[in-house]
């Protein structure tokens, strides 16, 4: 059963990649990859008696595939940020030293596992260009999958064992935001990577009592410590959840006694873990980073003061409309969490009746901590984006998710089986029909550039003296990371050698300015400042219609013009 389910996986694999070239496109092909592998492999689960190590490697090669080839196939990097990273981590490369990232982000210099971690791989590897970041879609691919099968297992009896760590396994290998984090690299994703052995250490001390795992737990914190401004946040928020979870006596109010049996570590162990914690916080946002100056009380006590704002206004445009406005866009953009999170909160309410010990405590807690932090930054609380925090729970669900599974499947009747192969069809559906599996999901906004656009824009840099206009998303990707001028900043930083076009685009208004150069691509969905957005005009025939201005590049994407009447030396 093993060597089919392998083989399924294997020509599905083939399936998404050749599909992709002759296409052009990566939707639907990854979509369809993950739905196939999935249930292939959690149908081999239920009727296979697939062996743990072999339902686990399956998943980690499927988790590792998937985000591989999508972080490889376009021509450009993926998304708004990673290739200001890439070019931070050259700088680091060919200076030996963080002196520009300091310079330039000041953050990252006093956080710099993420730069340091890729710039180490880079070197020992040989990569460059936008390659230098591969490490991070490997190791989430590996991380995610195999910390919640790790965790599964610790939780469950040797006759259900087997399906709740493939369960678990699986579902940390195709959950949305995990891959989306995969082929989109991010500061953040190095806290996550650093979270798993903390938690998995965490897990074994309150099981065992063994001080050991508290070394290896501290140890790990301290790499946390120096790689993301809520990494310690989200250990500080699990552990002491763990405590609230613990002590909750919502028993008595439902006529039952609460009956806790000895175990290996007691309240006073895991409050000393919490205050530890606590201080390690606050040594990361007091003394390592303004973090608790800029966010906390520059943020946070004006919106206390000043009430919610859960929806902020949205900009007048003329000439353009919002893409999947409504219910529709909510769905489809953020669908795999909306049923992940309902499925992960009955599974832990069910655990928690069930179980009440040190172990189970933690990790309800570390899944429900990143839950509430989604929750907090939903209703206002802008520290960190919803799908940043879901992030950290990702191994978590996935655990808790297996455990719930493997005692509905472990039963050998066919009924149960059946609602454990339909809850497994629904979460992996959920998944792999979300737009954020892939970046160029229809009726979304394309998150890369192709090859002509590439091709496209370092022509028009190269032979133009001047500052070369384009849409939004395409100014901001940058395509030379070995360019002096390029930026290292990540966010809605400016970049040299463009002029990006926003308003005007939205607006229709692009006539009303006068530009010296212009490189306009054909555009169904995209990328602007405030959104994304799909034009109700054409630029490119209204500037081929335009006797203002001469083309000098059409590829058959990219257009690129020049003023006649702007004087040229």
């Amino acid at each position: 059963m093993a060597k089919l389910c392998m083989a399924i996986c294997a020509l599905a694999f083939a399936v998404m990649v050749v599909g992709a070239h002759e296409t052009g496109q990566l939707f639907p092909w990854p979509h369809l990859f993950v739905l196939i592998a999935a249930m292939v492999l959690f149908g081999g689960l239920m009727v296979g008696d697939i062996s743990i190590g072999t339902s686990t490697v399956l998943a980690v090669m499927l988790a590792v595939s998937l985000r591989l080839f999508i972080f490889e196939w376009p021509a450009s990097m993926i998304g708004m940020d990673p290739d200001k990273y890439a070019v931070g981590i050259h700088r680091i490369i060919q200076t030996k030293s963080l002196a520009t990232l300091a310079q330039a982000v000041p953050t990252y210099y006093a956080l710099p596992a993420f730069h340091l971690l890729n710039s180490e791989v880079a070197l020992v590897s040989g990569l460059r260009g936008r390659n230098v970041l591969v490490a991070i879609p490997i190791l989430l691919g590996v991380l995610l999958p195999l910390t919640g099968a790790v965790l599964a297992a610790r939780f469950t009896r040797p006759s259900n064992r087997s399906v709740a760590t493939g369960t678990a396994a699986l579902l940390g290998a195709v959950a949305t935001i995990g891959v989306l984090f995969g082929y989109w690299p991010i500061v953040q994703t190095i806290a996550v990577l650093v979270w798993c052995p903390i938690l998995i250490a965490l897990a074994r001390f309150f099981a065992t009592g063994d001080r050991r795992f508290v070394a290896l737990a501290i140890f790990t914190t301290g790499t946390a410590l120096f790689a993301h401004k809520i990494s310690m946040f989200v250990v500080v928020a699990a552990v002491g959840m763990a405590l609230c979870i613990r002590w909750l006596r919502i028993d008595q109010w439902l006529g039952r006694e609460l009956s806790l049996s000895s175990e290996a570590i007691d309240s006073a162990d895991a409050r000393t873990i919490v205050a530890l914690l606590g201080v390690g916080l606050a040594l990361q946002w007091v003394l390592l980073t303004t973090f608790a100056r800029t966010a906390i009380i520059g943020k946070l006590v004006p919106l206390l003061t000043g009430g919610f704002s859960i929806v902020p206004a949205d900009k007048l445009v003329r000439a353009a409309v919002s893409s999947n406005p409504g219910i529709v866009g909510i769905l489809i953009r953020r669908g795999d969490f909306l049923v992940l999170l309902p499925a992960v909160a009955g599974a832990s309410l069910w655990l928690w009746f069930r179980d009440r010990s040190w172990p189970m405590s933690l990790l309800l807690g570390a899944a429900l901590a990143p839950i509430a932090i989604a929750g907090i930054a939903i209703v206002g609380v802008g520290v960190v984006p919803p799908q940043r925090a879901i992030l950290f729970g990702i191994p978590m669900f996935a655990a808790v998710l297996g455990i719930a599974i493997g005692r509905i499947g472990g039963n050998e009747t066919t009924a149960y089986r059946t609602a454990a192969f339909a809850l497994v069809l629904v979460l992996v559906a959920s998944q792999a029909g979300s737009a954020s599996l892939a970046p160029n999901y229809p009726g979304e906004p394309r998150m890369y550039l192709s090859d002509e656009e590439v091709t496209g824009k370092a022509f028009m840099m190269e032979h133009t003296g001047e500052a070369v206009a384009m849409d939004f998303f395409y100014a901001r990707e940058q395509i030379d990371f070995d360019d002096p001028t390029a930026s290292q900043k990540p966010g809605l930083s400016s970049v040299s050698g463009v002029t990006a076009l926003n308003d005007g685009l939205l607006n229709a208004t692009l006539m009303n300015q006068s530009y010296e150069n212009i490189l306009l691509r054909e555009m169904a969905v995209t990328r602007f400042s405030s959104g994304a957005y799909r034009l109700t005009w054409n630029p490119i025939r209204v500037y081929t219609n335009s006797d203002g201005y001469n083309r000098v590049l059409d590829n058959g994407e990219t257009i690129g013009l020049v003023n006649r009447s702007m004087s040229r030396g």
